[in-house]
C-alpha cells in the first residue's frame, strides 16, 4: 500500500462530479466489452501459467459466478467486463499467473499517452497481486507501469484508475498493454492459497488536453473563529498533459469578488500529480454563520487558459462561530493481539499517546485479525456491543489502522505507523471545536455491577439533528503472563535482548514487552456501538447524555486457557461524531467533533461518609504523579494536602471555585520519599482523608 500523508478534508463538492466524468480527452483505443459480451474481443489474447490443469483463465460476462462462495454472491454487475476468478475456476490451489493482452495500439503522433481503466481486485490472504505493463515491440519486452490497488473484501469497483505512459508509449506505433493477476503463495503443502479475483472494464487509451487543472480539496477545518484571519489551503490536480510551473489561484466567498494569488516557481506539478497551495490573501469571517468558498485556478504557465472548465471549481463550506472551544482530539486504533505490524507500531503509539494524553484521548479496539485476540474473544463471548463494529464502520483494510478524529490517519499497514505523531495531534487540537463536553458523573457501582456516565454537551453554533454521542469504556492496561500471539511465537523472543527476532516479519525481540501489555483497551461501547442520537442544536443550547452498561465478564485473571491480568483502573471516553457528515456546514463524513474523558470512580460507602466527600486515587501505590478524582455537587473551593506519618505537611495544592461535576486533580509526588502518606481532600463543606503509598 502507498504511504499517504495525513490531511484533513473540508467537506467539499466537486462541481462536475467524479474524476471519471471530468477529464477531457481524445480517445484512440477503447474497450468496454459490451459488443462481444461473453466472448474475448478481437485482437485480445491471454497467457495462462499454472501448476495444475484447473486454470480456466479469463472470462467475459456481466456477473461474477456464485458457486464456491464466489464473488457473485457479494458484488453488483458492472456491465460486461473481463475477469479471472480463482474461487470458482481455479479451485485446486494452482499458482496461477494469468495475463490478458490488448491488441496492438498505434500511438504515432501522440506526445502524451494516458491509460485509464476500471478494476475490482479482491484479495483473500494478502499475497495476491495484480499489475499493468506496457510493451512497444508488440509484446516481446515489457515495462511495468502500474500496480492495481486492491479492494480487500469490500468488493467495490474502483473507477477510472489512471496513469501516464507517455515516457514509454509516446509516438510508438506498436504498443500493447498487459493486465496480470497472480493468485497466492505456497501454503507449505505443495499447493497455493486460493486467491479471489481481478476484474477489468472500460480500458481507455487517450491523449489528454495540455492544460486541465481541477481544485480537489481544501484542508481547512469545518469550524472557524469569527474575527480571526485564515489563509485558505488545498490541492489542485493536474489532469492535463503539460507540467505546470505557474498559475493564478483564486477564491471567492459567498459569491463575492475573486481574491487572486499569482503563484510562480512551481516544480514537480506534472501530469496526474497534485500541488498543495496556500493562498496569500487572508480571509477573516466577520460574523457567525455559514460561508461558501469557491476555489479555481487559471492563467496556466502564463496566459494559457484551462481547456476544460467542467472540473475547475471546488465548492467548500465552513461554519464561523463566536467562541471556538478547546479541542480534545480522538485517536482510534484498530489493532490485533496476533498482528506483527501492530506489534511494530506499539512503541510509537504508546509514546505519542503518553506525550499527548492531556489533549488526545486514545481508544484501542482489539479485533480477531489476522489471528486470535483473546481480549476481543472475551468481549464477544459476553455479548458486548463492540464486536467488529469499528472494522466495518471505518471500512478497514486490516490492522493496524488509525483514525484521528474519525479520519484515516495510518493507512500504510506494512510500514506502521506513518502519521500518528505529536505534530499531527497538535495541529488537530489547534483547530478547536464548536462543542464543549462536561462529564458530570463517571462511576462504577459495585453493588449492581453497573458503569454509568453522565455528560453535558453544549454547542456554540447551530447543528441539525443526527449527530451521535458515543461512549467507550476503557481498561487502562491489560497484562498477559506469556505471549499468546499466533504469528509471533514466544520462542523467538529469547535473551539476551537485541540478538534474536521472531514472527513472519522478523520482529526484533525488544518488542517482546509489547506482546504482553496493552493499553487503552476498549471493552464496551455504551449504550451500543451506534451511540446516542442527539437532537438539533441552536447556538448556546445543551443536551444531556446518560448511558450505562452492566459488566458481564471479568477482565482480571481468569481461570481459562489464556488468562490475563489488568490494571485496577478504568476510564470512559465520550465523543461527538457525525456519521454521515453535514455538507451544509462543511463537516466531513465520520468526523469526530469533540471528545472528553474521565476516570471511573467506584461508588463504595458514600452514605457512610457523613460530612466527607468520596474520592479515588490512582495509581496507588505510585512512583510519580497521582490522580485524585471526585464529584462536586456545586461549585466549590478545593484543597489537597499530603501529610507524612509524623503529621508534617509535605505537599499542598489549592483550586479556587472548581465547577460542579466530575473533577480530577493531579498531585506531583515525584519528589516524595517512599513510604505511606495521608491525603486530605477538603471542600467548602466536607473533608475526607485516605492513605497513599509512594514507591520510588
Amino acid at each position: 500500500m502507498k504511504k499517504n500523508t495525513l490531511f484533513r478534508l473540508l467537506f467539499a463538492v466537486l462541481v462536475a462530479g467524479a474524476f471519471g466524468n471530468t477529464h477531457a480527452q481524445t480517445t484512440f483505443f477503447y474497450q468496454n466489452f459490451e459488443t462481444t459480451k461473453t466472448a474475448m474481443p478481437a485482437g485480445w489474447s491471454q497467457q495462462l501459467t499454472a501448476s495444475a490443469p484447473s486454470n480456466n483463465g479469463w472470462y467475459f460476462n456481466n456477473n461474477m459466478p456464485t458457486a464456491n462462495n464466489g464473488l457473485g454472491n457479494y458484488t453488483t454487475p458492472h456491465s460486461y467486463y473481463a475477469f479471472v476468478d480463482d474461487w470458482d475456476y481455479n479451485t485446486t490451489y494452482a499458482g496461477n499467473n494469468d495475463t490478458l493482452y490488448t491488441p496492438s495500439i498505434n500511438c504515432t503522433g501522440k506526445s502524451h499517452v494516458f491509460v485509464s481503466y476500471d478494476a475490482m481486485f479482491v484479495i483473500n490472504n494478502g499475497y495476491e497481486w495484480a499489475s499493468v505493463a506496457a510493451s512497444i515491440d508488440g509484446g516481446k519486452t515489457w515495462t511495468s507501469v502500474d500496480t492495481i490497488p486492491y479492494s480487500d473484501l469490500n468488493l467495490v469497483w474502483q473507477d477510472s484508475i489512471i496513469f501516464d505512459i507517455s515516457s514509454i508509449a509516446a509516438n510508438q506505433p506498436n504498443v500493447k498493454l498487459a493486465f496480470t493477476y497472480f493468485d497466492g503463495e505456497p501454503n507449505g503443502y505443495g499447493q497455493y492459497y486460493q486467491g479471489v479475483c481481478l476484474a477489468i472494464d472500460n480500458v481507455n487509451v487517450f491523449t489528454p488536453l495540455n492544460y486541465d487543472l481541477g481544485a480537489t480539496s481544501s484542508t481547512l477545518p469545518y469550524v472557524m473563529q469569527v474575527g480571526k484571519g485564515y489563509n485558505f489551503t488545498g490541492t489542485e490536480f493536474n489532469y492535463g498533459g503539460d507540467s505546470i510551473t505557474s498559475m493564478t489561484m483564486n477564491y471567492s466567498v459567498n459569491g463575492g469578488a475573486a481574491q487572486i494569488d499569482n503563484i510562480t516557481g512551481i516544480t514537480g506539478f506534472n501530469s496526474l500529480t497534485t500541488y498543495s497551495f496556500t493562498h496569500s490573501v487572508t480571509f477573516t469571517p466577520s460574523s457567525a454563520g455559514i460561508y461558501s468558498v469557491k476555489f479555481w485556478a487559471n492563467n496556466l504557465n502564463g496566459a494559457n487558459v484551462d481547456q476544460h472548465h467542467a472540473n475547475d471549481t471546488l465548492v467548500a463550506n465552513f461554519l464561523a462561530i463566536d467562541s471556538i472551544q478547546p479541542k480534545q482530539a480522538l485517536y482510534e486504533l484498530l489493532t490485533g493481539q496476533s498482528c506483527p505490524y501492530c506489534l511494530e507500531s506499539a512503541p510509537n503509539i504508546d509514546t505519542v499517546s503518553t506525550k499527548n494524553k492531556a489533549i488526545c484521548n486514545v481508544l484501542e479496539y482489539h479485533l480477531n485479525t489476522p489471528g486470535n485476540d483473546f481480549m476481543y474473544s472475551a468481549d464477544s463471548a459476553a455479548g458486548d456491543s463492540l464486536g467488529w463494529y469499528p472494522f466495518f464502520y471505518y471500512n478497514a483494510q486490516g490492522t493496524p489502522q488509525g483514525q484521528l478524529d474519525g479520519q484515516l490517519a495510518d493507512p500504510d499497514l506494512q510500514n506502521p505507523p506513518p502519521n500518528y505523531t505529536t505534530p499531527t495531534v497538535v495541529n488537530e487540537v489547534n483547530w478547536g471545536s464548536a462543542f464543549k463536553i462536561s462529564i458530570t458523573s463517571c462511576t462504577y457501582n459495585s453493588t449492581n455491577n453497573t458503569y454509568s456516565l453522565s455528560a453535558n454537551v453544549k454547542a456554540y453554533g447551530g447543528f441539525p439533528s443526527g449527530l451521535k454521542a458515543k461512549v467507550a469504556l476503557v481498561v487502562d492496561s491489560i497484562y498477559y503472563p506469556t505471549d499468546w500471539n499466533d504469528e509471533i511465537p514466544k520462542s523467538g523472543f529469547q535473551p539476551p535482548i537485541g540478538t534474536t527476532s521472531a514472527g513472519n516479519g522478523g520482529e526484533p525481540d525488544y518488542l517482546y514487552p509489547y506482546a504482553l501489555k496493552y493499553t487503552n483497551v476498549v471493552t464496551a461501547l455504551l449504550p451500543t456501538a451506534s451511540g446516542t442520537s442527539l437532537n438539533a442544536f441552536t447556538t448556546g443550547s445543551s443536551q444531556t447524555v446518560n448511558v450505562s452498561w452492566v459488566k458481564n465478564h471479568p477482565w482480571s485473571y481468569e481461570a481459562k486457557t489464556h488468562p490475563y491480568d489488568s490494571s485496577a483502573t478504568t476510564h470512559m471516553v465520550i465523543f461527538i461524531q457525525s456519521d454521515n457528515g453535514i455538507s451544509a456546514l462543511g463537516v466531513p463524513y465520520q468526523e469526530v467533533l469533540q471528545s472528553a474523558s474521565a476516570p471511573v470512580t467506584t461508588i463504595v460507602g458514600i452514605d457512610e461518609l457523613k460530612n466527607g466527600i468520596a474520592f479515588n486515587m490512582y495509581p496507588n501505590p505510585s512512583n510519580g504523579n497521582t490522580n485524585i478524582v471526585f464529584d462536586l455537587s456545586q461549585d466549590q473551593n478545593v484543597n489537597v494536602s499530603i501529610y507524612n506519618l509524623l503529621g508534617e505537611q509535605v505537599y499542598s495544592i489549592s483550586k479556587e471555585k472548581m465547577e460542579a461535576g466530575h473533577q480530577m486533580i493531579t498531585v506531583a509526588g515525584g519528589n516524595l520519599a517512599s513510604g505511606m502518606y495521608m491525603v486530605k481532600l477538603t471542600t467548602d463543606n466536607a473533608t475526607t482523608t485516605q492513605k497513599l503509598i509512594i514507591q520510588q
